[in-house]
C-alpha cells in the first residue's frame, strides 16, 4: 500500500507530546480505554518508523496479493453493506501485551511492527473468524469473477462493524477507515499503556 506521511516528532520525550498524540486520537482512545489493559491495533510496514502520522490513499489503492477483479468485487460489496470501500481501508490487527516485552507483537507483514491510533473519527470493520481474508478468497478465479458473486456474497455477510475490543481480542485482520493514523514505535508500549490505562 503506497503511503504518504509527515513526521511529527521524533520521540515522546515529555508528557506533553505524548499529549498532543493522544489528544489527536482521543475518540479511538476512549473507546480503547474500555478494553483489557495492553490491547492495541497493530501493523506492520516496511518502514523505519519512531511516531509519524500516515494518510491513507482511499482512491484506487493497489492490492499487493489479492487480483484486482476480486478486489473490486469485495469493495462493491463491503459498500453496499457498510458505506465505505472496506479493502481500501488500513490494515492491521488486534493484539494484547502485559508490557513486560520490549516488543512484544509480530504481524509477518513487513519489516517491523507498530500500534495503530487513529485520528478523528474512525470506523473499523472486522471478522469473528477470519484471520486474513486473502486465504479466503484465493479459491476465485478472477478471469470467471462474475461466477463467484455468490461466494463473495456470503464471505462480506459474515463481517461486523464496530466493537473495538471484541475485534482485538479475536487477533483477526481488522480494516479501519479514518482521515490518518499514528503508527508508534513499540519502544513506548510501557509508556502509552501506563498513560492511556492509569
Amino acid at each position: 500500500m503506497e503511503l504518504k506521511y509527515i513526521k511529527v516528532f521524533e520521540t515522546f520525550v515529555s508528557n506533553e507530546e505524548l499529549d498532543y498524540a493522544i489528544d489527536e486520537c482521543a475518540i479511538f482512545i476512549n473507546d480503547l480505554k474500555k478494553c483489557k489493559p495492553g490491547s492495541f491495533l497493530i501493523r506492520g510496514v516496511w518502514e523505519d518508523v519512531d511516531v509519524e502520522e500516515f494518510y491513507p490513499y482511499y482512491q484506487g489503492r493497489t492490492p499487493e496479493n489479492t487480483p484486482y477483479e476480486v478486489h473490486d468485487k469485495l469493495n462493491d460489496l463491503f459498500n453496499k453493506k457498510f458505506g465505505w470501500y472496506v479493502r481500501n481501508g488500513v490494515f492491521c490487527f488486534g493484539s494484547e501485551t502485559d508490557g513486560d516485552i520490549e516488543q512484544p507483537f509480530d504481524t509477518e507483514y513487513g519489516s517491523d511492527t507498530y500500534l495503530v491510533f487513529p485520528t478523528g473519527k474512525y470506523d473499523i470493520v472486522w471478522n469473528e473468524e477470519i484471520k486474513d481474508l486473502f486465504y479466503e478468497i484465493d479459491f476465485i478465479d478472477e478471469r470467471k469473477i462474475d461466477e463467484y458473486e455468490k461466494d463473495i456474497q456470503e464471505i462480506v455477510d459474515t463481517y461486523v462493524e464496530g466493537d473495538l475490543c471484541d475485534a482485538i481480542e479475536s487477533g483477526n485482520e481488522i480494516c479501519i477507515d479514518c482521515n490518518s493514523y499514528y503508527l508508534i514505535n513499540q519502544k513506548y508500549i510501557k509508556k502509552i499503556i501506563h498513560r492511556i490505562w492509569n
